[in-house]
This record gives C-alpha cells, structure tokens and sequence, in this order.
C-alpha cells in the first residue's frame, strides 16, 4: 500500500530557501546587469524555477481521503507571490469523481523565489540598493564607464552581495559617498581618517571593505589607495657612540631606518644583529660598532626595504625550529651576506633537554641556507636519528619538530658565541 507523500508548502518554502540562498550572489550580478543596462548582463541561473507537487494517484487518495483534500485545499487558498504560477488538472477517479489537483508550481523570477523562502523584504532591499548603486556608478563614473566595466562590475556585485544587503541604511549611504569619493579622487593617497565623509574612520573601513573595494576597483582597475600607519622597528644601538643624539633605544619606520643609515656614514653600523626575540635584543650588552634591530618574526622580511643593509656585516639569531629557518631563508633573499649564530647543532644539543615539539613545522623548499644550517634543520626534524628521543619522551618525534625558543638558550653561552662573531 502507497504512503500519501505529496509535496506540501512547508516542502515548498524548504526548498525555496535553499535555491534562494545558493543562487543570491548570481541574482544580485545578473540584476544589477539589468538595472544597469549592462550589455550581455549575466544569467540567472536556476529562472524559471519548477517543482513537481507530486499529487496523489486515485489508490493513495483513497487511503487517506481527508489527507489528500487537506493538501490539496492548502494549496488552493495558499497566496502565491507574484510571477509565480500554480498549475491545476482534472483527474477523473471513477471512485470519488473528478478532482482538481495541483501538479506543479513555477517562479518566474528571484522575487517569486525569495518571496516563497520567506525572504522577500531581504530581496526587495537587494533591488533597491542595486538600483542606487548603479545610479551613482553611472553618475560618478559614466555610462560608458560603467558599461565598458560591466563583466568585472557584475562579478564584484556577486562577490559582495551579501554584506550589500546587511549593511545598515546608514552604512550604505556612507558606502556609496566614499565610492564618489574615489571617482572623483582617482589615486589620492591619504589616511581613512581624511575622508571628509561623515561617520567614516578606520574601524568602519576595515568592516565594510569587502564591499566597498571589489566595486572600486573593478571600475578603478586598482586596489585601495589609503595609507595605512608604518609599521615600526625596535632598534638598539649598543654602541651610544653611533647614537642619534644619544638616543640607543627606538623605535622607527623602515624608511626612517634607511634615512639613519645614510645621515652620516661615519655614524653607521659596522655590524648588525637581528634578534627574532624582543626581549633578547634589549638584553645584549653594548659592543663597539653594533646595532640591534628586532625581527618580529616573518617582519623580518620587511627589513628589505633598508638598502644600506647590504653594505654591512649583517647577522640573524632566531629561534632554532622550522619557522627560524624559513625566516632566516626569506631574510637572506634580500641580504645574501647574512650569518646565522646560535642557530647551529651544537647549540641545538647542548639545549636538547630545552626542546619542545613544534606543533606546526615549516614546510617547502629552503634554497638559501648554508650546509651547516641546512645539517641543523635536518637534526630538528629527525629527533629519533640522533638519540634525543630518551631525553624528551613527551614529544612525537614521527608528527613533530624540534624546538628551541631563542630565550631558552643560556645566556652565557650566547654571550660567548656572540663576542667571537661581533669583535
């Protein structure tokens, strides 16, 4: 005997909902192509969209009577949103008589759609701010911009149709502004705080970016022009002697570095250290002709930009794991001339009791470290090949690297390696 399983509203509404929320992003692009009377405007995918109701034959009809006029009566009274149609046929069941069934329902539109998934005030508001945006698009940049701009325009609306329908009224009010303002400022480079837009800031920005900078730049053709704050870099110089007006410990822009460097030549480092630590750098002793600087990590890399560096003896401490390495690879990219110190294997082993596993290892190629190195990043990642397995049980030497934190290493040990690199 046949279970009576027609497709009820709920059903209906249930499916809606998820075709409405697949298919949102490519609605938006291909509405707003129309909106804004973009040649060839994409698609919309999944228009018309059909459903079968699957309505009871006469034998499970009769099974459950009341059921099946039940369902079919919802569907009678139901208040179909508009382009969307509910298709009927006459059954003759020689039983009951004839019978009018709904067999299909069709929408013709992502209004229909949205209306029966329950969100059409979500859809609606779509529309109307698709429609704003192509106004002040066309009013900033031109029709002919905009047109010239519509495959890329289209795709970036799709990207970021979803935050363009949460925003607040006020937040997009605030949205279009600053897209006229970069119309009409096209390479201006100045901070978010300059914008004389009212309600605009940093934090505001960095929310609402991903909405804002795929429609720039898919008119601009380029990327956000805003200044952001230089980041800066700790440095010591452990020999007052070479210190600006005295001062040993500050901390400076890369430029203000290079600027430094290049004041005075007689005032420049004969030798510079990289400490990956912070607290490391502030403690070394002074020494005649050095300077510190702080690494930060894979900031270490953004010493780059300090020209000057190349000219003079240069050396890199950083912890002694994978990542230590692949710091000291990208850092020596830029400053072939780099030393290592107290990144070596007898250091490693003197330590070894100090080790902890490393979670996460660095993997890929490294191309700029010396054989020396490269032997010592092999140590940390065969702990079971050179015996440490008895002295550190609690690390998994099958899933997990070495480890050993740059301020973990014994100072008067450091101090010793560090006199006879930078005398």
């Amino acid at each position: 005997m046949s279970a009576f399983a027609p497709i009820t509203i709920p059903d209906v509404k249930a499916r809606a909902l998820k075709l409405y929320e697949r298919q949102f992003g490519p609605w938006a692009a291909g509405t707003f192509g129309e909106i804004a009377d973009l040649p060839d405007p994409l698609p919309l995918p999944s228009i018309p969209w059909t459903i079968s109701l699957h309505p009871p034959s006469e034998r499970t009809a009769l099974n459950d009577l009341n059921t099946a006029r039940q369902w079919a009566r919802a569907w009678k009274i139901f208040g179909l949103p508009g382009e969307a149609e509910l298709t009927w046929e006459i059954r003759s069941w020689p039983s009951v008589g004839s019978q009018s069934v709904p067999v299909r329902l069709s929408a013709y539109s992502p209004s229909a759609i949205a209306h029966l998934a329950g969100r059409g005030s979500e859809w609606s508001l779509a529309v109307n701010r698709l429609g704003d945006l192509a106004a002040s698009m066309t009013r900033s940049w031109g029709k002919s911009r905009v047109r010239a701009c519509a495959g890329e325009l289209q795709l970036a609306v799709r990207k970021c149709a979803r935050q363009l329908c949460s925003m607040a009224d006020d937040d997009w009010g605030r949205s279009l502004g600053v897209l006229q303002w970069l119309s009409e400022n096209p390479g201006a480079s100045c901070f978010i705080r300059e914008l004389p837009i009212l309600g605009i800031d940093s934090k505001w920005m960095e929310k609402h970016r991903g909405t804002i900078e795929p429609l720039h730049q898919a008119l601009s053709g380029q990327p956000f022009c805003f200044r952001r704050p230089s980041l800066l870099v700790r440095i010591r110089y452990l020999d007052r002697n070479l210190a600006p007006s005295g001062l040993t410990d500050l901390a400076v822009t890369a430029d203000e570095l290079q600027h430094l460097g290049c004041r005075n030549m007689k005032s420049r480092p004969k030798s510079v250290i990289v400490c990956e630590n912070l607290t490391t750098m502030c403690a070394l002793p002074t020494a005649e002709g050095v300077l510190a600087v702080h690494g930060g990590g894979y900031r270490a890399g953004d010493l780059g930009e300090v020209r000057w560096l190349a000219e003079t003896r240069l050396f890199y401490w950083g912890d002694l794991d994978t990542n230590g390495f692949a710091i000291l690879e990208r850092f020596r990219a830029h400053f072939p001339q780099t030393v290592s110190v107290l990144m070596d294997g007898e250091t490693l082993l003197h330590h070894a009791s100090l080790c902890v596993a490393e979670e996460k290892p660095r993997k890929g190629a490294f191309e700029h470290l010396t054989r020396e190195e490269t032997e010592t990043l092999n140590l940390l990642l065969g702990g079971n090949d050179i015996g440490l397995a008895p002295h550190i049980p609690s690390i998994d030497f099958a899933k997990h690297a070495l480890r050993l934190e740059q301020e973990r290493v014994s100072w008067p040990w450091a101090l010793e390696r560090l006199d006879a690199v930078l005398l």
